[in-house]
Formats: structure tokens, sequence, C-alpha cells
């Protein structure tokens, strides 16, 4: 049986960086506003680290029950 995956989004703040990590496996794609799409998966102790330069449209997660535990998301300080 397959699984609907919840999807998440997270505002990313311009010019601040931000860490997305996650204790399992976890999709994402990233797109940008002159269309480019970023996609693959964060891992545990590996996050992603995204600066927003002003032209990311949309940055969305894929969670599923047998992939992932709810993704956290950190700022540079931490």
């Amino acid at each position: 049986m397959d699984e609907k995956p919840e999807i998440q989004s997270f505002e990313l703040e311009f010019g601040e960086l931000r860490r997305i990590g996650s204790n399992k496996p976890v999709k994402f794609l990233l797109r940008t506003a002159s269309g480019t799409i970023v996609s693959g998966v964060i891992t545990p102790n590996n996050p992603l680290e995204v600066t927003n330069g002003g032209d990311i449209e949309e940055f969305t997660l894929e969670i599923r029950n047998s992939l992932a535990t709810a993704p956290y998301l950190s700022s540079n300080d931490t």
C-alpha cells in the first residue's frame, strides 16, 4: 500500500543561512524564480544548508511515516 506523504513548506528569510535536518531521510524540493528545481534527500547527520538570495519561490519537504519524523529548521547560530 502506498502511503500519502505529508508535505511541509518552509519560509526562508532573505540572506539568512538555514540548516534543515531530520532524524531520518526526508525528500526535499527547492524551486527558484527562474524555474530551476533542486531535489534530493536530507539524511541524518547531514543537514541541507540553504541561504535565500531572493530567488527561492518554494521549499517543500515530503514526509512519509516510513521515511521520516518531522524535520527541524535551525538558524546559523546552532
